[in-house]
């Protein structure tokens, strides 16, 4: 039943917020959201006030484990380099055992570098971490604290 109830409010979610437009490779930054866990819903931000992104933000729901045959474990999206925005993921249970959990970063993407963004719930607790990598280079390292922001504020949508 939970489950159902989360698909009805992804597809009118979906009405709500427009789909993210992702820039053309060769203009853009590559950035890679990958979910562990049950599918959360993931959108691009302008910044931490939940401004809606002007190529519009909505992601989809991203997690290994799906929550409709829309969703994907692991998706690549282009963003504008040398602007900030806000990676926004958002997971509940409507179960018998609920739970809820925002996770947000805020960054300003670098052009040549590209990012890996992890979001995982454990427990009770949820965590997002931003990785990056020079282009070309093989591996990814955190990004710095003080090139980052991580929050937990709930965006109404």
């Amino acid at each position: 039943m939970y489950k159902l109830a989360l698909i009805i409010f992804s597809i009118l979610l979906t009405g709500c917020i427009s789909k993210y437009k992702s820039l053309p490779p060769n203009e853009g930054v590559a950035l890679t959201i990958q979910n562990k866990g049950t599918a959360a819903l993931t959108n691009i931000l302008v910044d931490k006030n939940c401004t809606k992104h002007p190529n519009g933000a909505w992601l989809g729901s991203i997690g290994e484990m799906k929550i409709s045959s829309m969703s994907e474990y692991q998706k690549t999206v282009y963003v504008a380099p040398g602007q900030n925005m806000t990676l926004y993921m958002e997971w509940w249970d409507m179960g018998p055992v609920s739970g809820h959990c925002v996770q947000r970063a805020t960054f300003a993407p670098l052009k040549g570098v590209e990012y890996f963004a992890v979001y995982s719930w454990e427990s009770i607790q949820c965590s997002l971490t931003v990785s990056q990598r020079l282009t070309g280079t093989d591996e990814f390292t955190p990004v710095a604290l003080n090139d980052v922001e991580y929050d937990s504020k709930h965006c109404e949508h």
